[in-house]
């Protein structure tokens, strides 16, 4: 399992354990049977709302600020111009909790479940043995109103809780079909995301329904290999998708999706 380093903007990871941890769910990817019984889902983790109202009243005027303005209750009162205002200033450093998001409709096409892999392309030093690898992923993208949301990636050695990557998004709904997603911090991996890094449009993509992510990783300055990501919603159909593009584990995607199943927490 890949360990992690957590500051408050990002994780860190130990760069042989994470090279360790990717091979070894590369081969996982090539070798899964496609005829596995489908995993049961984890259960939900409790909500903010939840924490919030277990807490003594005393404490409520010396809490903690909200680490960004999207989040929502569901009884969130008629907004101010000055609350307004306040949602659609800067992304803040931390990453926020996908979890505390409340999706908006108006932005459908990317809010909920995604499935497809990644790749390295030029990787150097101790990321090197990822050439030529394909390394299938889950994620979930959640955005609420403004446009503000949360992208969570994993993989097939680590569980959701442990995303290898957690970025905040704007999507501006007025690009495109579909609408553009812009980066804003986080993590991918060992390297950091900074705002503006990621431009994500989906008619870019090649394909439709797909979204691809590009980016570089660097440690300590050094740059260590580019990345690619190619994802569709949990469900779609890649058939249309030339077999080279499509992702590992499609044998057992296809169980899954030919069963109406929801899409699991953990990959095989």
């Amino acid at each position: 399992m890949i360990t992690y380093k957590k500051t408050m903007k990002h994780h860190f990871a130990v760069p042989g354990k994470v090279l360790a941890a990717i091979l070894t769910a590369a081969s996982l990817s090539l070798t899964a049977c496609g005829g596995s019984t489908p995993a049961q889902s984890t259960a939900a983790e409790s909500t903010a709302a939840e924490t919030a109202s277990a807490a003594p009243a005393a404490q409520e005027t010396t809490a903690a600020p909200e680490t960004t303005a999207i989040r929502e209750t569901a009884a969130a009162p008629a907004e101010s111009a000055a609350e307004t205002a306040s949602e659609t200033a800067a992304v803040p450093e931390e990453t926020v909790a996908l979890d505390t998001l409340t999706p908006d409709p108006a932005y459908d096409f990317w809010n909920g479940d995604w499935f497809g892999w990644w790749e390295a392309t030029d990787p150097q030093g101790d990321w090197v043995q990822l050439k030529d690898l394909k390394i299938a992923l889950l994620c979930q993208i959640r955005v609420a109103k403004n446009g503000r949301g949360v992208l969570m990636l994993w993989d097939n050695n680590l569980p959701r809780t442990d995303a290898i990557c957690e970025i905040n998004l704007t999507v501006d709904k007025d690009k495109g079909a579909h609408g553009v997603a812009t980066s804003g911090e986080g993590y991918f991996i060992s390297s950091d995301v900074l705002e503006g890094d990621w431009v994500i449009d989906p008619e870019q993509s090649g394909h439709d329904g797909m979204i691809r992510i590009d980016g570089t990783c660097i440690e300590d300055g050094v740059k260590q290999f580019d990345y690619h990501v190619y994802l569709m919603k949990w469900g779609a159909d890649w058939s249309a998708v030339d077999e080279i593009d499509q992702p590992p584990l499609m044998e057992w995607y296809n169980v899954y999706r030919d069963n109406g199943f929801e899409m699991p927490h953990e990959l095989p």
